[in-house]
């Protein structure tokens, strides 16, 4: 096939597809003007499985969509984002303090500051990988020196 043969039939090609592309668009409008009729009834039709028999069956519409209120602006004094790592930093220093007996996650929380989750999420995936960091006992932590 020569490039002239090939654009020639390229350019069929492009003329079948603005051809089916206009059918289809005649189609859809036929299949609203359908839809219009049925809703115009108080409702759209629900689907029906294949192999029963036609029943029309009414679905309510749907609802109207809430508003939702614009959430609050933060207060001038409110809490800020703290720095990367801090987390870390802030247990690691409380275990270092506790020594070899180690400490309790609930007692690391308080002096660290954070919730009692976090705690036991940051040892549960951190502190794991954190080198020197031993469980001493049932809940209880310690950073080797």
């Amino acid at each position: 096939m020569t490039n002239i043969q090939i654009l020639k039939q390229l350019i069929q090609l492009e003329e079948k597809k603005i051809k089916l592309a206009a059918e289809l668009a005649g189609l859809e409008a036929q299949i609203e003007a359908v839809k219009s009729k049925v809703v115009g009834g108080g409702g759209a039709v629900a689907p029906v499985k294949a192999g029963r028999a036609a029943k029309a069956v009414k679905v309510a519409a749907p609802a109207p969509a809430k508003v939702k209120a614009a959430p609050a602006a933060a207060a001038p004094g409110g809490k800020k984002r703290g720095k990367y790592g801090q987390v870390s930093e802030d247990i690691l220093a409380v275990l270092k303090a506790a020594g070899k007996e180690g400490i309790a996650i609930k007692d690391i929380a308080a002096k660290a500051k954070r919730p009692e989750g976090s705690v036991r999420v940051w040892l549960a995936t951190t502190g794991k990988k954190t080198k020197g960091l031993k469980k001493v006992s049932r809940g209880v932590y310690a950073l080797a020196a």
